[in-house]
């Protein structure tokens, strides 16, 4: 809550709309700046007396911010959002390690260990309130990734991947070209893949999730390899193999003692 006396930093263009928010009804503008004046401005955390001592937050410049609501200032988190991750790489951020993968804090983060990120939004605001740094609170209605698969909300967080150049060898050109020399079924894929391979620089091959994940098939139209981890095993592509693996999908998906590797490119038998 604001008390009488206290000074803010602010988008100009904004000020009306945060005084609402704050109840703040009788101010005076002290001074005014440019964003760029505040280059090289060290703050202090907002919990720092609550074990953030040491975490000093640097006020740098965001092409993704806007002055359409808000402050004019926004909290970055490298390790939590896309724009975020490309601001603190252009000045050397650390991209801590906050949230472990099953979506709760790490134990060694200060007061909020062991909670869940969807859970944390109370304890957060709490604690920003009983440090006296809690302008003021309310529920804002946004958009939220979801996986296109369950429908479950999504958070973004970084992780250690493997990833492989597309431009060493040529390999982009190579990918293109292959890309063209294959039929695809239906033909829009072409055009998804083809976009894929042109625009990204590196091709991520570590997926944060169960290994073999399952995937749906024509039996009458599709053949998919399956290959077996033992030594001496080969790759088989019949009719019958696909038949015995189907009940095996449907009632449980692929599973760690049978690993199932489906091959991309379309075969014909």
């Amino acid at each position: 809550m604001v008390k009488p006396g206290d000074k803010l930093l602010m988008a100009a263009i904004l000020q009306h709309s945060v005084f609402e928010a704050t109840g703040v009804s009788d101010a005076a503008i002290l001074a005014t700046i440019r964003g760029s004046d505040l280059d090289g401005t060290i703050c202090r955390h907002p919990l720092a007396a609550q074990g953030y001592d040491d975490f000093d937050v640097p006020l740098l410049p965001g092409d993704h911010v806007t002055d359409e609501d808000g402050t004019g200032l926004v909290h970055t988190a490298p390790g939590h959002g896309a724009e975020d991750f490309v601001v603190g790489q252009a000045f050397g951020l650390e991209v801590p390690r906050t949230v472990a993968d099953n979506g709760v804090f790490y134990a060694h983060v200060p007061l909020f260990a062991g909670v869940h990120v969807f859970k944390a939004d109370a304890p957060v605001a709490d604690a920003l309130a009983g440090a006296g740094n809690l302008l003021s609170r309310a529920t804002l209605v946004h958009s939220y990734p979801h996986s296109w698969r369950s429908k479950a909300p999504l958070i973004y967080r970084t992780t250690p991947q493997w990833f492989i150049s597309m431009d060493t060898n040529n390999l982009r050109e190579k990918a293109l070209a292959a890309i063209d020399r294959t039929s695809f079924y239906p033909p829009a894929g072409r055009n998804r893949l083809h976009g894929m391979v042109s625009n990204r620089p590196d091709w991520c091959v570590s997926r944060q999730r169960a290994w073999g994940s399952p995937r749906r098939w024509n039996r009458k139209a599709t053949i998919a390899g399956f290959r077996a981890r033992r030594p001496g095993f080969s790759v088989m592509i019949t009719t019958p193999t696909i038949t015995n693996r189907s009940p095996i999908f449907s009632m449980s998906g692929s599973i760690p003692d049978r690993p199932i590797v489906l091959f991309l490119k379309r075969v014909t038998i």
